[in-house]
């Protein structure tokens, strides 16, 4: 009944004073520093590197910047995964719509230096068999497909 003008909250209704005596919390999710700190992409419509984590925090800025180098060339586009420390579903979605977009416009996403964890999902979800992999994912690891 908060509309009602004749509405007065009661305890624990009403608005909560601030906390002198505690410092604020750093929250990665309300800045953009922390987020630029915990992944980083670099290099140009042919090759591409991706550092730290592509995870939910940073997806939309790396699918921004992948998609900006797929439409912005042609042929192949290389994407260096030596140095990705972290990665959730949000991240290997972000890689797939990648691999969709660059076929849609009649290039390939090639993936090098997939990490033995990331090789071991793609293996375990079936997108080996999508997925483009520089040197092969059965030759660098000695999995059995």
């Amino acid at each position: 009944m908060r509309g009602n003008p004749a509405f007065r909250p009661g305890p624990g209704e009403g608005p909560r004073p601030a906390r002198m005596d505690t410092p604020p919390r750093n929250n990665p999710y309300q800045t953009g520093q922390a987020k630029e700190e915990s992944m980083r992409i670099t290099g140009d419509h042919r090759a591409l590197a991706i550092e730290g984590r592509l995870d939910v925090r940073t997806a939309a800025d790396a699918r921004a910047r992948l998609h900006q180098a797929v439409d912005g060339g042609f042929g192949d586009l290389v994407l260096d995964l030596a140095r990705l420390e972290f990665w959730d579903a949000t991240g290997l979605g972000v890689i797939m719509g990648t691999h969709r977009r660059a076929g849609r416009i009649g290039r390939r996403l090639v993936l090098r230096s997939v990490p033995a964890q990331l090789q071991r999902l793609l293996v375990a979800t079936k997108l080996h068999r999508i997925l483009a992999v520089d040197g092969g994912i059965a030759e660098a690891h000695g999995i059995i497909l």
